[in-house]
């Protein structure tokens, strides 16, 4: 992370972007562990962040952004996490109701893939709360390539669900700068000191047969994807 752009508090006054130091990683984990929304630097865009498993939280990050409850969030995981086992360790994943071919095709994606921008969406477990996934019987899940993504993760010692950081609809940011001086967001939590990606949107795949429905084919142009699993292009966040 540079001093230009960082992890984040709130936009306003009281606003504040930390350096991506010890100290800084640990004042965002605590911001989290009290349920303030984070922004922090992902290889792809600016993420706001807040811990999967609080509601209150996770709803602060629907109102900053103007988000719908019914478009559902990603959630990120340490980068040590590299297959359906350890997510179903997590309480994110249903193993179970994935079935054993499409645990073998998404543990052939994490370990091609991950950490990286590749989203899996897999069958969810009960502990995951419903407005993480809008709902839906599946969470996405992605292991960030980003070290202070990951640093921040580490700290807080929870998955983190994060959309873009910009209001819904609009361009996402790649700083903690663009983020707080965009209109786009409104009041959220400390933010990380440190640039995010290009800008490009990460990949989301489902594993064939119960969750390939509405899936588009795809390959990619690094690793060959296994058979028993479709990729498709993820929409804006």
């Amino acid at each position: 992370m540079d001093a230009r752009s960082g992890v984040g508090s709130r936009n306003g006054p009281g606003a504040r972007i930390l350096a991506p130091t010890a100290e800084g990683i640990a004042l965002a984990a605590a911001a989290l562990a009290r349920g303030e929304p984070v922004g922090m630097p992902t290889e792809t865009v600016y993420g706001l962040a807040a811990s999967c498993w609080d509601e209150r939280a996770v709803a602060r990050v629907f109102a900053a952004k103007d988000r719908p409850r019914f478009d559902p969030l990603i959630v990120h995981v340490a980068e040590g996490v590299r297959s359906v086992a350890a997510l179903a360790e997590l309480g994110l994943v249903d193993a179970a109701a994935l079935g054993a071919a499409g645990i073998d095709a998404a543990d052939a994606l994490c370990g091609a893939f991950w950490p990286g921008p590749l989203t899996l969406v897999l069958p969810k477990t009960a502990r995951v709360p419903d407005i993480v996934t809008a709902g839906l019987a599946t969470v996405a899940v992605r292991a960030p390539r980003h070290p202070v993504a990951q640093a921040l993760i580490a700290a807080a010692g929870v998955p983190l669900a994060a959309p873009s950081a910009n209001r819904f609809g609009r361009i996402s940011p790649t700083s903690a700068s663009s983020r707080r001086s965009s209109r786009s967001i409104r009041a959220a939590g400390p933010r990380s000191c440190a640039r995010a990606g290009s800008g490009a949107r990460s990949w989301r795949a489902c594993s064939a047969g119960r969750l390939g429905n509405g899936a588009r084919s795809g390959r990619s142009s690094r690793h060959r994807a296994s058979s028993r699993a479709t990729t498709r292009r993820a929409r804006r966040c």
